[in-house]
């Protein structure tokens, strides 16, 4: 079975709650969600990291994948017009280190990895025009991979997307891929293009492992967001997509991955205002609004009932719309 991710936006203690409940019946016990350096420094950032991780810790045998990323603005770095972002490299690369630090101090005992930012190759996430060789990056990595060792904990990088090959070499030049112990990739064919078209799963897969046997690197490989959306500008057929929803979930289980997370648990109500939007000043693609098992009315998509009787095998539960 796979794991779930799924993020929250801060003070979200309504949906905090839904998750709980619904983790709990899917029985999830991995559970990758983000630990925002921007949200730990706004008032009261810390009071809401003490409750969400608490909550989230009475889901019986739940260990936690924290992805730790989004810049504070007032650390960052500025851009020509002297802006700041969650997007742009901290001005000082060890802050990240020291953050990650306080959360394994604060909440270790809740997780054995932990996750260095997300989509690194992704300009909302990660703006490579102020890091154009990724040499921040990788300086700031190492950095929180050496404070993450020395508390026990492993490390995984946070997933590209797309996979690009020459983006883990470069990473492998610069000193990196040596003390990383899991490297990720995201699958989502229905996601709107980015800098390529998807090519089959095992492809992607394979290519990856290659490198690394080449590299002589021993990480493990993760998909670390997998899944399809139920609406896209090309079909609007809500009910044949759900059906594809499950079938890709069930094709997830035979995928050589070393471990997958399912992405995600809620959809996202149409004109959300994402951090995607906010760092590139576009709208983005309302597909990505529809990739969760449940709805935004918070009734629940065939997936999440097909989820629900895999991990109560035996019982039968009916699919239904409410």
């Amino acid at each position: 079975m796979p794991g779930l991710a799924q993020w929250f936006a801060f003070e979200d203690y309504a949906e905090v709650e839904q998750a709980v409940r619904a983790l709990k019946e899917l029985r999830i016990t991995e559970f990758r969600t983000l630990f925002s350096w921007a949200d730990w420094m706004r008032e009261g950032g810390e009071a809401w990291f003490d409750w969400f991780v608490g909550k989230l810790a009475e889901v019986p045998n739940i260990r936690l994948l924290p992805c730790i990323f989004y810049t504070p603005s007032q650390l960052s770095m500025q851009d020509a017009d002297g802006k700041r972002k969650t997007s742009y490299p901290p001005e000082d690369a060890s802050a990240y280190a020291e953050f990650v630090e306080v959360m394994i101090k604060k909440y270790g005992k809740h997780f054995d990895w932990v996750q260095i930012w997300n989509e690194p190759n992704w300009k909302p996430y990660w703006d490579e025009s102020l890091d154009p060789d990724w040499s921040i990056y990788a300086d700031m990595a190492r950095q929180a991979a050496a404070a993450a060792h020395a508390h026990k904990k492993k490390v995984a990088l946070g997933g590209v997307t797309p996979l690009e090959i020459q983006w883990f070499t470069r990473m492998e030049e610069k000193g990196l891929l040596r003390h990383i112990d899991a490297v990720c990739f995201h699958f989502a064919p229905s996601w709107p293009l980015q800098h390529r078209r998807w090519f089959p799963i095992e492809t992607e897969m394979h290519s990856l492992r290659a490198l690394l046997a080449g590299l002589g690197r021993n990480c493990e490989v993760w998909m670390d967001e997998s899944g399809i959306s139920t609406n896209t500008p090309e079909d609007h057929d809500e009910q044949k997509l759900e059906q594809e929803q499950i079938r890709f979930f069930d094709m997830l289980a035979k995928v050589s991955a070393d471990r997958t997370y399912w992405f995600c648990l809620f959809d996202q109500k149409t004109g959300t205002l994402t951090d995607d939007m906010i760092n590139t000043g576009k709208e983005i693609d309302t597909t990505a609004f529809h990739f969760g098992i449940l709805r935004t009315d918070g009734t629940k998509k065939p997936l999440y009932e097909h989820w629900k009787e895999l991990a109560h095998p035996g019982r039968s539960v009916k699919s239904k719309r409410s």
